[in-house]
């Protein structure tokens, strides 16, 4: 069985945000279906990111398996990305 996902990519301030005086500490971005089984949004803001997940519960009938499957998947991404402040080159021995 396909189905279809949505995905964004929104590009968000590198600037401090504040809403009535309090600093914006993060944000997340949700998107609709139109018809998809899920749309993923994500949104930058200052040095990271959120992502956020619109699910359409007919088309994704069990969400804590689908939650625990993005979750996992995401970790693995992240994780194989290393320590943006470490040069590579530099801590590979031979």
């Amino acid at each position: 069985m396909a189905l279809r996902t949505r995905k964004n990519r929104c590009a968000g301030s590198n600037a401090p945000r504040y809403i009535g005086g309090a600093k914006v500490e993060r944000y997340y971005g949700f998107g609709p279906t139109h018809g998809a089984a899920f749309n993923a949004t994500l949104m930058s803001y200052r040095a990271g990111c959120g992502i956020g997940v619109t699910v359409d519960p007919c088309a994704v009938p069990d969400r804590d398996v689908f939650d625990e499957c993005l979750r996992s998947g995401v970790e693995a991404v992240v994780g194989s990305a290393g320590d943006p402040g470490v040069d590579p080159a530099a801590t590979q021995s031979g």
